[in-house]
């Protein structure tokens, strides 16, 4: 059997915000505990200013835990993360399109878990199908904190 096993998954929402609202509410790492679904454990243990290299530890129920750490930020268009733990290491983004008045906002991953327990999981579970609908919680709290922000004025900060 293979030690490792390969993630690979998109998911996207189209929102009725500007890109511009959902970008600020990505830029804000120190709020994502506050509106990320809680069963995904999120926590900040380092948030940088510019947003590149911040760092976001993901603990899930069921799961093991692992950190994005931001590399890349174009504002308002993308946001780009490695996956870092001792089982896990890939790359993702969020990207951001105007869609009318509206934004079409999508998150992409490609991770690698070099592990034999993660291997065994995903010849028996969809671990990508996992994933995605972990991820349309987060692409609908996404929507809710953009549509807060936009009602507080402009998408500005919190």
């Amino acid at each position: 059997m293979p030690r490792s096993t390969l993630i690979e998954t998109t998911d996207e929402r189209l929102v009725p915000h500007p890109a511009e609202a959902l970008y600020v509410a990505l830029a804000d790492v120190r709020a994502y505990p506050r509106w990320w679904p809680r069963e995904l454990g999120v926590s900040v243990p380092r948030a940088e200013a510019g947003v590149v290299g911040s760092e976001i530890a993901v603990d899930p129920g069921g799961g093991r835990p692992f950190t994005l750490r931001i590399v890349e930020a174009r504002a308002p268009r993308r946001i780009a993360f490695v996956c870092e733990a001792d089982w896990l290491e890939g790359e993702g983004e969020w990207s951001l399109r105007k869609r009318g008045a509206g934004a079409l906002v999508r998150y992409a991953v490609h991770r690698r878990a070099d592990r034999w327990l993660a291997a065994l999981a995903g010849r028996m579970l969809d671990l990508a199908g996992v994933h995605s609908r972990q991820m349309h919680a987060v692409l609908e709290a996404l929507e809710a904190e953009a549509g807060r922000r936009v009602t507080r004025g402009a998408g500005a900060r919190r």
